[in-house]
């Protein structure tokens, strides 16, 4: 039987260190295998366990946070030699944040249930709210069936300001993040082009940043990477992830993938006067 009072990890981001922290504030004991060592360090100064295998990272854990972004990594940690579904116990429930297609959590879950390693799957799309009323604090939208959704949302809960749930079938919060993620990209490309038309017609960009982030015309994403283009230090910070996570939600086109990927790199506003 699983311990309530266990929540494991396999992968580990900054973000998962807040959610791990939320945990062991609320009383969680928190395991966690993560190979890269700055994050394993960060974890252990929260008060979590380290683990060297994804099955020991679910071992008598109620949940298991996933973070995992490829495909074949996630067959690996799932059915893998040391893989996470052989020490589940069945009534564990695995919450699911990655940025995987909602067709693929689906077939996931499917093969999972089938096979009887795991019962319960839910997907999460973990963000940070930038409303007034959030103000960078943890927000969860998850999605699954209404069982699994019992058994994960305690975890959830504690992890999170701010609470959504699709109840039926897994995806939706795959399918959710790829919405964020395509408007993310349309304040973007607006707030490159609107830059750039600025320059051209002799207006510093500084300025024009200055003027349209306290105007109508400002937006999350204008304010927060506008700054990161003008610095030239933009591309790495944000369009190479913003990229990578387009594609792994709703597998955008080669071509498109090509255009967006060449637009986003460019750096012409790499060589821009940032005095």
């Amino acid at each position: 039987m699983a311990s309530s009072g266990v929540v494991g990890f396999v992968g580990l981001d900054e973000l998962s260190l807040e959610l791990a922290a939320s945990l062991v504030r609320s009383g969680f004991r928190v395991q966690a295998f993560e190979i890269y060592t700055p994050l394993m360090e960060g974890f252990l100064k929260l008060g979590g366990d380290k683990c060297g295998t994804p099955i020991e990272a679910g071992k008598d854990a109620a949940a298991v946070v996933v973070l995992i972004s490829h495909a074949d990594q996630i067959n690996d940690v799932f059915f893998g030699n040391d893989g996470l579904a052989k020490g589940l116990h069945k009534d564990a429930v695995v919450i699911l944040h990655s940025t995987i297609s909602p067709t693929y959590i689906q077939k996931l879950e499917k093969r999972l249930t089938e096979d009887g390693e795991v019962a319960f799957l839910v997907d999460a799309y973990v963000s940070r709210g930038t409303s007034e009323a959030l103000n960078g604090k943890i927000m969860i939208t998850t999605s699954g069936r209404s069982e699994a959704i019992a058994k994960a949302q305690p975890v959830l809960s504690a992890m999170c300001e701010k609470l959504y749930i699709f109840g039926g079938e897994v995806g939706a919060g795959s399918k959710v993040k790829m919405v964020n993620e395509v408007l993310e990209g349309i304040h973007l490309v607006a707030s490159t082009e609107a830059i750039f038309l600025g320059t051209l017609v002799g207006i510093h960009p500084w300025i024009i940043y200055d003027i349209i982030s306290n105007a109508a015309g400002n937006s999350w994403v204008f304010e927060n990477n506008v700054p990161l283009m003008l610095r030239g230090n933009y591309t790495h910070h944000f369009s190479n992830t913003f990229v990578q996570n387009l594609v792994r939600s709703i597998g955008v086109g080669k071509v498109s993938y090509l255009l967006i990927s060449s637009f986003l790199e460019c750096n012409c506003f790499c060589s821009m006067d940032s005095s």
